[in-house]
């Protein structure tokens, strides 16, 4: 009987090493990280890592990867190209990413549907010095001198230099799917929980400069003028109003529901108990709906360097329906959505927006949003 127990006592506590294992494990932020695990045949080392970048524990045919684990999640690996200063400088990590991982995928014995060669071409990777068996030679020197250039939204260009003598430049398009090494499938299968799991941020501290607000024939009522994108009518145009204490601060009341709807939907700085019912339009699939709190979504969103536009399509009675468009330029996509709510609910400051999301449109896909349904 003893014995019986104390084979029982082992099978649960191995049985529980598991789990916590499997609790443990790193998760990928992509397929291609990690079939490019599983090719390296580290995935068992990976999945274990901790959160940080682990630039000098690996290699690969004797060259040194550069492995970054986020939050629990293995965000990066590739070939390391890039010094942290040089990646801090250009702040741009999503292309040094990319090539550190073009390059190493290159490499390593993934299943293809292509040749290397019809890959390159179709990517439009465009060497205009040198070709890739330079850039191999490039890995782990990190001395040289690094140039980085956005060629009019379209392409990222990078040259490197030793002293003054260039020895290598390439330019590739600014792509989501090309950057991150995934597809439209993928992206749409992969935000929903990327927004469920995202933390909220803090409101933003920074004092605004009366100097910078204009002040209107409306009492107490003044405008941060911001940028337009596509169109006048969508705008990053901020609405404020002073306070008795002096202070300037985001109008957000039913009084002036539109302007409170513009900051309640590009900024993190008004409390509120607003939800959003979001229906996510996909691609070659049903539709996908989820619910989260309104401060939650917009995080997300922010997090990922987006900036946000809005613009009114309509206002009659209480409805309104608005146009909000998350734009990241240096990724070369936009989220947009169109965005419906009762302003009613802004007296008592918490309710329910609706809202249909339609991912990652490339940017140059994006025309006359006012005129058409199309996204």
């Amino acid at each position: 009987m003893k014995t019986i127990f104390c084979l029982l006592f082992m099978v649960f506590t191995l049985s529980g090493v598991n789990t916590l294992s499997l609790m443990a494990q790193n998760s990928y932020q992509t397929d291609l990280l990690a079939d490019m695990a599983e090719s390296l045949k580290l995935a068992n080392q990976l999945n274990t890592l901790e959160d940080g970048r682990h630039c000098t524990e690996f290699f690969y045919k004797k060259r040194p990867l550069n492995v970054t684990v986020e939050n629990g999640r293995v965000s990066h690996i590739g070939y390391l190209f890039f010094s942290k200063e040089q990646r801090r400088l250009m702040q741009v990590p999503a292309v040094y990413n990319f090539l550190e991982r073009y390059v190493l995928a290159l490499d390593l014995p993934l299943k293809r549907e292509k040749p290397v060669e019809k890959q390159l071409a179709e990517d439009n990777i465009n060497f205009t010095v040198g070709e890739m068996s330079d850039l191999r030679k490039q890995v782990g020197d990190t001395t040289l001198n690094l140039k980085i250039e956005n060629l009019s939204d379209r392409r990222y260009k990078i040259s490197w230099y030793r002293e003054d003598k260039l020895t290598c430049s390439v330019d590739f398009p600014i792509s989501y799917d090309l950057l991150h090494g995934t597809e439209m499938v993928e992206n749409e299968r992969r935000i929903v929980e990327a927004i469920k799991r995202a933390a909220s941020l803090p409101a933003d501290t920074t004092k605004i400069n009366p100097k910078s607000l204009v002040m209107t024939w409306q009492p107490n009522y003044f405008v941060l003028p911001g940028d337009t994108c596509y169109t006048a009518e969508l705008s990053t145009t901020r609405y404020y109003e002073k306070s008795g204490d002096g202070k300037y601060q985001l109008l957000f009341n039913r009084q002036h529901p539109l302007e409170s709807l513009a900051n309640l939907l590009t900024t993190v700085n008004l409390k509120s108990d607003f939800r959003i019912n979001v229906r996510l339009r996909k691609y070659d699939a049903p539709d996908e709906n989820f619910e989260v709190p309104l401060l939650q979504f917009i995080s997300y969103f922010l997090r990922q360097g987006c900036t946000p536009y809005f613009g009114v399509i309509s206002f009659e009675g209480t409805l309104a329906v608005c146009e909000l468009l998350m734009r990241n330029a240096n990724e070369g996509y936009c989220h947009v959505m169109k965005v419906t709510c009762d302003v009613e609910q802004l007296l008592d400051k918490k309710g329910n927006i609706t809202a249909r999301l339609t991912s990652y449109v490339p940017t140059f896909k994006i025309k006359n949003l006012f005129k058409e349904d199309e996204y």
